[in-house]
């Protein structure tokens, strides 16, 4: 173990890794997994850095790369420009750090690490998009959209069956609702749900027209 702290490619090596595991972590949450294992890939780089005396401030340009990258993903927007801008950003850093400490190998770490962070990162872009938007599963959020059963109506507020369950609702405005009418769910203020959408049926009435003719009625022939 203590030669592998006296490498600085190991060093570097740890920090691509740690670097990939932090994005990871914003991107997709894994509950801290990810997150804890780029701490110790860290640690392991300080302590690296500790051993070999190694200078180490080329890795904040490095650090600043993947700055770059999770503030896209916590943006949920991607730039063309930006992206590029970290890649470079990752690769310059990398490319110092070999300068300054005279290591072939962190070259390599630096050519191998640059472009996979590059080409994986819109992959968790969009996973992280994806998980964003995705419609909730639980709580009131979960209601929303959903289909619900007018029970009892009056003006702009009455009861609905939702779910299996009655629920107090609410509508934007006055409704039409009697019961039987089905709502949509388009809020939530509480555990008092939104509707809207319910109109009573309109009462049915004889088409507007010419009067029907009436039969006159049959007279017995005199005799």
């Amino acid at each position: 173990m203590q030669w592998l702290l006296d490498e600085p490619s190991v060093v570097l090596l740890c920090v691509a890794v740690a670097a990939l595991l932090l994005i990871v972590e914003v991107a997709v949450p894994t509950i801290g997994v990810a997150g804890t294992l780029a701490l110790l890939c860290g640690g392991l780089a300080v302590a690296g850095i500790v051993e070999q005396d190694a200078t180490w401030w080329p890795l904040l340009v490095s650090a600043l790369a993947v700055a770059m990258w999770s503030a896209m993903i916590v943006r949920q927007r991607r730039s063309a420009a930006l992206e590029m801008l970290a890649a470079g950003a990752f690769a310059v850093g990398g490319a110092l750090f070999v300068i300054v400490n005279d290591d072939v190998m962190s070259m390599v770490v630096t050519a191998v690490g640059t472009p996979l962070l590059a080409f994986g990162f819109p992959r968790l872009h969009d996973a992280a998009t994806r998980l964003v938007r995705r419609p909730a599963e639980v709580g009131m959020e979960a209601l929303v959209g959903a289909t619900a059963i007018v029970d009892r109506w009056n003006g702009d507020a009455g009861v609905v069956l939702l779910q299996g369950a009655r629920w107090n609702a609410r509508s934007p405005g006055a409704l039409r609702a009697v019961p039987g009418v089905p709502v949509t769910v388009v809020g939530y203020h509480g555990s008092t749900v939104t509707v809207t959408g319910a109109l009573a049926p309109t009462p049915w009435a004889p088409p507007v027209g010419d009067p029907v003719p009436q039969a006159r009625p049959r007279t017995a022939p005199n005799i």
